[in-house]
């Protein structure tokens, strides 16, 4: 959850001379979430110049990577960093600066809200619908960097909430 903070970390280390930096992701995964896509693509540009707009690149990156869905996956991405913050703030021992140590832990998560982010992805999709026989190619690959996105609050809400679905929703739901 460092977005907000990247600009501001690579001009300091630019002051300070720093003339190498190794920023941990997921650089090695096949289907690496878009918001890791996103996180390269703000430092692919800061490293050229550390006094872009990290605000107006974020922006681009929303328009061009989900076309019409912009705007909700936006939202839904800030959404995200929003509770990242939230977390980190009410619960800090336990965070301990990674969301990994509670991820799969549904005290940390509001059904509700994975719920609300599940829907801006399908949205998302609908958004988008219009490419679906005009532009398939660009249909599917918009739709699938909204799926990828989608994996988080699916897995949530099904393996942290499942006794909220009947077991026959359940099942159809985890086989979709």
């Amino acid at each position: 959850n460092t977005f907000g903070v990247m600009g501001e970390t690579y001009r300091f280390l630019k002051e300070n001379n720093c003339s190498m930096v190794y920023s941990e992701g997921q650089h090695d995964l096949k289907a690496r979430s878009v918001y890791s896509r996103l996180k390269l693509y703000i430092e692919s540009k800061i490293m050229i110049n550390v006094n872009v707009n990290v605000n107006e690149i974020i922006n681009k990156f929303f328009k061009y990577y989900y076309d019409k869905a912009g705007d909700t996956m936006k939202a839904f991405f800030e959404e995200m960093v929003q509770w990242g913050y939230y977390q980190e703030e009410t619960w800090p021992a336990v965070f301990n600066g990674t969301i990994y140590n509670v991820a799969n832990n549904a005290d940390y998560w509001n059904a509700n809200t994975l719920s609300k982010w599940e829907d801006a992805c399908y949205k998302a999709i609908e958004e988008i619908s219009y490419l679906e026989k005009s532009k398939p190619a660009d249909y599917d690959m918009y739709r699938d960097n909204i799926l990828i996105e989608s994996i988080f609050p699916r897995w949530a809400l099904l393996e942290l909430f499942s006794n909220n679905f009947s077991s026959a929703e359940l099942d159809a739901r985890r086989r979709s």
